[in-house]
Order: C-alpha cells, then sequence, then structure tokens
C-alpha cells in the first residue's frame, strides 16, 4: 500500500478504493464507498490515490462499483471533486462499466452534473443496480463490501 498511498499505509480507512474482485471478462473489479466523504478531505490526494492504484493495478480492463449510500445535498458541495472523478475516469478509459449501488435523486443530478464531462459514451456505461441485481451481482463475484 505504501507504493499507491502513503496516507492509507498509516491509517487504512483514510481512502476507498480498493480491488474486490475480477468479473467475467477478466476486467479488475474495483470499490469505492463515497460516504463518509469528510469536510477537510484532500480531493487531490483522494484523486492521487485512485490513479496510483490503477496503475500499480494496471488493468487491461477494469469495473467501478460505486456506493452512495448515505449520500446528501451537502455532498454534492464537492464540485470539485466530482469534476476530478470525471478526468479521471476519461483518463483510464479502458473503464468497462459503473456500477452504482444505493442511488437515489441525488445520485441522479451528480450523473448529470458528471454528463459534460465524462461523455455520453462512458455516460452510457453507467448502471444502477436495485436492491434484487446488487445482492445479485454480491453473490455471483464472493464480493465483500
Amino acid at each position: 500500500m505504501e507504493n499507491i498511498c502513503k496516507l492509507c499505509t498509516i491509517n487504512p480507512d483514510t481512502h476507498s478504493f480498493n480491488h474486490v474482485s475480477k468479473y467475467d471478462n477478466d476486467a479488475y473489479i474495483f470499490y469505492t464507498k463515497i460516504i463518509p466523504v469528510r469536510e477537510d478531505e484532500d480531493v487531490d490526494a483522494l484523486i492521487a490515490h485512485y490513479e496510483n492504484y490503477l496503475e500499480f493495478m494496471n488493468p487491461d480492463k477494469w469495473i467501478w462499483i460505486i456506493n452512495f449510500n448515505g449520500i446528501t445535498l451537502r455532498h454534492l458541495m464537492k464540485i470539485n471533486l466530482t469534476i476530478k472523478l470525471g478526468h479521471l475516469i476519461q483518463k483510464y478509459n479502458n473503464l468497462e462499466k459503473i456500477i452504482i449501488l444505493n442511488s437515489n435523486y441525488i445520485v441522479i443530478k451528480l450523473m448529470n452534473a458528471l454528463k459534460p464531462f465524462i461523455g455520453s459514451g462512458l455516460f452510457a456505461k453507467i448502471e444502477f443496480l436495485d436492491e434484487d441485481k446488487k445482492n445479485n451481482f454480491i453473490k455471483t463475484y464472493n464480493l465483500k463490501l
């Protein structure tokens, strides 16, 4: 972990972006739980963690599961993070799909805010899983989320 993120070496709970499994087509599955986002969160350090992890794993293909459980309107105020996540996704264009867990109207607004930064092609890769599909996906890939 030291090569990926010095902050996570000190405190493993600092950032949430981890490789959790492989998908049928050998795509690496990464998992992020958005909440809790701390008020003092260093956006650049967070993005550096994501980039370093992807560079370290160097996946030919990857899938990103993003868990939005607990997101509120206050979290939408992190516009800088939203924009940088859009740029991150563009940079690593071998992303197969983004799987959204625990969405609500706030997540829909966030996705619409991201659309101009990620483009319609990548936007089409976003898949929202309802509770049944989520449970099936977790069971199928033996995920510990």
